[in-house]
């Protein structure tokens, strides 16, 4: 199993469920069961999907994952766009993170589409780190 706490995707995408999760204090209790939730899910599938990419160990489980996260990615700033929109929460933070991520997410996609399209060998999982 690949060493998670060294993953700047993964620790990046734990910061913004934290950020998340004090965004969503703010809205309304009545939201609670609904838009709170359902935003809080979201955000916790992002770094759970990468982190259970990374633990699988081939790339394609990898890939697999990453894709998922990213559908997660999505659902996230479509339900920050309602919040915002309904109840007038924002947090330009946390959508600077979460595009930040999505970009991290769709380059670390790639160099792992790179890796499994090159012949299996020595360094197989060379350049499977995310930008900075």
């Amino acid at each position: 199993m690949r060493d998670l706490t060294d993953n700047r995707v993964l620790r990046n995408s734990t910061e913004l469920t934290r950020m998340v999760y004090e965004l969503t204090a703010s809205l309304p209790r009545s939201e609670r069961f609904g838009m709170t939730s359902q935003i809080q899910r979201a955000s916790v599938s992002i770094p759970v999907n990468i982190a259970e990419g990374l633990g699988r160990g081939s790339p394609g489980d990898l890939e697999r994952f990453l894709r998922i996260a990213s559908g997660s990615v999505a659902e996230l700033f479509i339900l920050l766009q309602l919040a915002a929109d309904i109840h007038g929460v924002t947090s330009p933070g946390v959508l600077d993170k979460l595009d930040h991520i999505k970009r991290q997410l769709i380059l670390l996609t790639r160099r792992v589409q790179a890796s499994r399209a090159k012949p299996r060998g020595k360094g197989r999982a060379a350049g499977l780190a995310p930008p900075e």
